[in-house]
């Protein structure tokens, strides 16, 4: 399978897809925490640093870019291949609908980062059912955002 495709996803599938993030993107974070803590948090510390200075600067492409690093760090640091390989093979579907965000004025940045640094600040203090709840409601509640994008 090689070439370009459209991913045009009706509202039923952006539920599909934001639920799905919602199960397997907690448990990546749990994973990178027992395996690779110190490497993981070094790493959302410089991805959030980093979308503060694009935020700032209005630069939303740019911020959408270390968006989509963040989420990945959890999967980059969770030290299991399966974990890996599935959300890789959704990936490309959460970038097509990540891409068209820029789109739309009613998109708060600043809610996205908001809520980066919140899960960041729960690993930090070591207080993972809470990152893992952020981490949850984070990508549970963008599904209206999408599908707004979407219509």
């Amino acid at each position: 399978q090689k070439g370009s495709f459209v991913f045009n996803p009706q509202k039923s599938q952006v539920l599909e897809l934001c639920n799905y993030r919602g199960f397997i993107e907690p448990i990546a974070l749990e994973e990178a925490v027992k395996h690779a803590p110190d490497s993981l948090i070094k790493s959302l510390k410089s991805c959030v640093t980093m979308m503060d200075k694009k935020s700032k600067s209005k630069d939303y492409k740019g911020f959408l870019v270390l968006d989509a690093e963040f989420h990945q760090l959890f999967f980059d640091h969770c030290n299991n291949h399966f974990l890996q390989q599935s959300y890789h093979q959704v990936n490309v579907f959460i970038g097509a609908l990540r891409s068209n965000l820029t789109k739309n004025d009613d998109v708060r940045f600043d809610i996205i980062l908001s809520e980066h640094h919140e899960i960041l600040d729960n690993i930090v203090n070591n207080k993972i059912e809470a990152a893992k709840s952020s981490l949850y409601n984070h990508v549970i509640d963008v599904k209206e955002v999408y599908q707004a994008v979407i219509n």
